[in-house]
This record gives C-alpha cells, sequence and structure tokens, in this order.
C-alpha cells in the first residue's frame, strides 16, 4: 500500500491525533509508546532503529524490533562496534550541511553502495528486504532514523515524492526536538523505550548484579526477572549481556 493511499485510509482525525499525540510527549519517555504507534499503525514497519552521530562516533538511541529473527538480534552492536564505517549513509550524513540537513534514502538507492559483506550482515542473512532511512540534522543532533521490513511482510510502497517528503519531515522533526529537550540525555538511550521494569533489570545487569541481586532489589522473584530481561532483549534486538553493553555504552 503506497502511504498517500496509507494515509488516506485512515479518519484524518486519527493521523493528526497519533501525531498529536508524540508532539504532547516530547521530551518524556511517554514519547516512545505514542512513537511506536507511528512505527507500526502508520509506517507500518518491523523494526526501528535511530542513531546518532558525532566526531567521536556512533550512539544507538533507538533499536525497536517488532518481528525480530533470531539471527538479526546482534546488528546494532556489530554496526556500533565498527559496522556503521561502511555505511552508505555515512558520507551523506557527514555532507547533511548540504542538503539543508534533511534527506529521504530508500533501500534501492543506496543499495548499490554497499560493500558485498555489508549487504549480506546486515540485510541478507537477517532477511531484510526494504529500508527507509530519514538522516536529519537539527537541534544540536544528527540522526539517521530507519524503518525496515523483513521478507515475510514485503517491501514498502513508495508514495509520490512530494508526499513522502513532507511525511518523513514531520517525523524526524518530531525525533530531533525529543532528544533536544532539557534533560534529554536519559532519553538517548534504547533503554529509555523500554518499560520500567524492564528497564530497571537491564539496568540492574549493567551495574553486574546477578538475576538473584536483582530480584532481591526490586522485590520480585528470580523468574519475573529473567523474563522481563527476554523481554527487553528481543524489544531492544538483542541475545546477550555482550550485547548489551555494546548498545548501551555510548549513551551511559
Amino acid at each position: 500500500m503506497a502511504l498517500e493511499a496509507q494515509i488516506s485510509g485512515m479518519k484524518a482525525i486519527d493521523l493528526l491525533d497519533t501525531f498529536a499525540s508524540c508532539m504532547t510527549h516530547v521530551g518524556t519517555r511517554e514519547f516512545f509508546q505514542h512513537y511506536l504507534e507511528v512505527i507500526e499503525g502508520v509506517v507500518r514497519a518491523d523494526q526501528c532503529m535511530i542513531f546518532s552521530y558525532s566526531d567521536s562516533g556512533v550512539s544507538c538511541y533507538l533499536s525497536y524490533n517488532a518481528r525480530m529473527q533470531e539471527n538479526g538480534r546482534v546488528l546494532a552492536e556489530q554496526y556500533i562496534m565498527g559496522g556503521y564505517l561502511d555505511d552508505p549513509l555515512l558520507p551523506r550524513i557527514q555532507n547533511l550541511e548540504a542538503t539543508g540537513g534533511f534527506e529521504v534514502l530508500t533501500f534501492s538507492e543506496i543499495k548499490d553502495l554497499m560493500p558485498v559483506s555489508y549487504l549480506e550482515k546486515y540485510f541478507v542473512e537477517p532477511g531484510l528486504i526494504d529500508k527507509v532511512s530519514i538522516i536529519a540534522k537539527g537541534h544540536g543532533e544528527t540522526l539517521a532514523i530507519s524503518f525496515y521490513r523483513y521478507s515475510e511482510n514485503g517491501e514498502f510502497t513508495r508514495s509520490t515524492p512530494a508526499l513522502r517528503n513532507a511525511f518523513w519531515r514531520v517525523i524526524a522533526q518530531l525525533v530531533l526536538l525529543h532528544y533536544s529537550q532539557d534533560g534529554a540525555h536519559n532519553l538517548k538511550s534504547p533503554l529509555a523505550s523500554l518499560s520500567e521494569r524492564e528497564r530497571d533489570v537491564c539496568e540492574g545487569i549493567m551495574r553486574g548484579l546477578t538475576t538473584e541481586g536483582i530480584a532481591g532489589e526490586l522485590a520480585l522473584s528470580p523468574n519475573s526477572v529473567t523474563t522481563y530481561r527476554k523481554r527487553a532483549y528481543v524489544k531492544l534486538g538483542i541475545n546477550s549481556k555482550t550485547a548489551l553493553f555494546a548498545l548501551c555504552k555510548k549513551s551511559l
């Protein structure tokens, strides 16, 4: 379904309400709940990643996977640990000023620029077949906001350039505003998109606590801690403590 058809199929009030809810919660943890409504309900993406770029490297602000395949769970970790250097988006990100600080790029537009090993690792092996990336600069942030589709759900259908750019510009500005608010440091972590208990468990892991130690601190059973950890790992798209540290290390 093309984006304009998808949008026209929604009641205008519902679409506006979705964006209004995001705006209302910019700069708070509740923002993610409403932003995920955009990912799943409007964009209908299987995965969304947000990375921040600076001279010191790359930080992950969001790693959200609705239908994560097992062999795709360490992609964010691999990307942060050096994979981003082969990303064909990187030169465009570094030259954002020349494009007005905003650009929309599709998988078909950048696929041929990818090294074979990069394409294999980040798309073929995990079963990802399509991607839309918005690269944007503003409010002191330089971000790449990427949406993905797995083979089971088919490719995104392209909309007209005018509508496409307007829609993605709104998305970009919402995210840029969210991460530029006073006190946004605590939001610049993929853990910010988790539930409170999932976040508490992950933070306990990163402080070196055992399952039993976290259970005692949070007044939970060890089984509950394990359940929250598994849920958090699925949402983050990881499968190990090592990956958790790699994903969050630049955000702490």
